[in-house]
Order: C-alpha cells, then structure tokens, then sequence
C-alpha cells in the first residue's frame, strides 16, 4: 500500500491549525472573561457613624451592564480606619490606619501583607502597585511576590499615582510633580507647585495646582492645558476614552468627554467622584450614598450595596476599574 504523503502532511497541518486555533479561541474566551468579570468592579468604603471610627469595604461586581441585583461582597471590616482602598484589574489594594498594605488578586481569595509603614497607596489599571513609605519615598512593584524598587529618596513624597500604561507619577516634598513611563525610566519635572496628581487608563496625567486649578496633558513633553480656573478643584479623576470629572469649590460635579470639550454639570452637593476605564462615572453625594452613570445625559442609578445590618451606611470612598 503506499501512502500520499504529502496529503498526509497536508492534513498534519490541518489538524495542528484546527487545534490552534481553538487553542487561541479559548485564550481569548478566558481573557474576555477576566475583562468582564474586571469592567466597572467598585470598591466603596463606608461607616455608620461620621466622623469615621469603623469601616467597611465591600466590592461590587455589575450584572450585565448595571449594579441591580447585585450586592455588595464584604472584603473587609475594620474597627479601625481603613484609609484608602484602590483597585485595579481583579487586584484590590487597602491601606489601613497602623500602614499596614494589604492585597487580593480576585474576590475570594485571602489578603496578602505587601508592607507596613505606608502613608499612601495606588495601583493602575494592570495590577502595577505604588506606596510611599513611612520615611516618605515611594516604592512600586508589578507582581504580589515581587520586591518593591525603589523610586524616589530623601522623603517628602506628597501625592502618588499610577496608570494602567506604567506610567508613575508624584508629587515631591518641594511641590514639584514628576513623571516616569516606566519601572527604571528616569523621572521628568513635569510641574511645579502641584498639590495632587493623577492618571487616565492610557496614561493622561492630571494635575491640581497650588491655586486649586486643574490642568491636564497626555504626553510628559506637551503642553498643560488648563481644566478648571477660579480655583477651589478639590477632586480630578480621568477615565477611559479621556472623560474626566471634577469637583468644584461649591460641592458640584462636572464631567467632560475629552481635553478640549466643555463641562456639564453633573450633581451637586458631591462628596467625592470616580470614572472607570470604561467612562463609566460614579458620584457619592451629600447624603454619603452611592451613584453611576455611563453618560453625561443620563439619569444617575443609585448602588444598593449593602445587605449587612440595619444601620444606614454612609459611604466615604468609591472606586471602580
């Protein structure tokens, strides 16, 4: 009998892109999942008491497209203060009050001790973690077991942040913000008298000045183009697709949908705002309760988190990928 080898080869190729093919397919299936599963995840802290002597963290996954029917998971629940929480990805990172910095990677999974004597935190959008420490220079580091690279020294690191590009970004103890495009880059004076900073999901950095104005760029080498004037900006958040929102000296919230677009007032009486990677805007308000949207002329959707106990809870902190 004698065999066509080359049909024989032919159909060994065949085979081998089929399986490929599916191999990638399903990659992609599990990456889409993990994106999915990441898009729009919040993280608010609450208390049932101001000023805060107790807090609680809860992470809220959508369902669909929307947070109904979807309550909180309580992550962690503090007698002490919880300073900050930050999340990026799957990855959700607390400061608590003695600076102890802890870590998880998914939900359900347990906490991970990443330092303590820390005075902030921020993480970007893949997973990249930042501190200051409590001699007050700033430290960043990738992975959960990874060593933490030193970024700054002498002290006096003020405000940290970081995108889902790499890019870091800080303020110094002179008021003097920096920035770096990645881990070992050298740090570039991107401006002086900077009281806060922060970061879009592709990198845009923003920056809140001594005069309380807010200024935003995209690449360390352009040009600041001023947001807000008047002063009084307490709050600069950038988002997906360039939406930022701010928070004015009177308690209102404007957002705006890109560099050159005007504001729209969003609310007033706004305690603190956020906009997720992807645009997604969140607000808590006066009343210390939680709000979403995904565009500018919709009506805000209230988040009912909360299933634990009787006692109203008053968020002071929300934050979604």
């Amino acid at each position: 009998m004698r065999i066509n080898t080359k049909r024989f080869q032919i159909n060994k190729i065949t085979r081998f892109t089929i399986a490929l093919t599916e191999m990638i397919a399903c990659v992609l299936l599990v990456t889409a999942s993990v994106s999915a599963e990441a898009a729009n995840r919040l993280l608010i802290l609450d208390t049932t008491t101001p000023p805060i002597t107790g807090s609680r963290l809860y992470s809220v996954e959508q369902h669909g497209f929307t947070y109904e029917s979807a309550p909180g998971v309580l992550q962690a629940d503090s007698q002490g203060f919880i300073q900050y929480a930050a999340i990026g990805g799957l990855r959700t990172m607390v400061l608590l009050e003695d600076g102890t910095v802890l870590t998880k990677d998914d939900t359900y999974s347990n906490w991970t001790t990443q330092t303590t004597g820390a005075q902030a935190i921020a993480i970007g959008q893949n997973g990249e973690m930042m501190i200051v420490n409590s001699a007050g220079n700033a430290y960043s580091k990738m992975g959960l077991f990874d060593n933490w690279v030193q970024q700054t020294s002498g002290g006096g690191v003020k405000d940290i942040a970081v995108s889902g590009t790499g890019r870091l970004f800080l303020v110094d103890s002179a008021s003097n913000a920096y920035s770096k495009d990645s881990t070992y880059d050298s740090w570039t004076l991107q401006v002086t008298g900077a009281q806060n900073v922060t970061l879009g999901p592709n990198g845009q950095m923003g920056v809140i000045n001594s005069a309380g104005n807010a200024y935003t760029k995209m690449n360390r080498l352009d040009v600041w183009v001023q947001q807000t004037s008047g002063g009084g900006t307490s709050v600069l958040k950038i988002g997906g697709g360039g939406r930022m929102m701010v928070i004015d000296s009177a308690n209102n919230a404007y957002s705006k949908e890109s560099t050159y677009d005007n504001w729209v007032k969003q609310v007033n009486g706004a305690y603190w705002v956020s906009v997720g990677t992807s645009g997604r805007m969140m607000v808590i308000n006066s009343n210390f309760d939680v709000y979403y949207k995904d565009a500018p002329g919709l009506a805000w959707n209230k988040v009912e988190y909360s299933t634990f106990g009787a006692a109203r809870r008053l968020a002071y902190l929300v934050e979604l990928n």
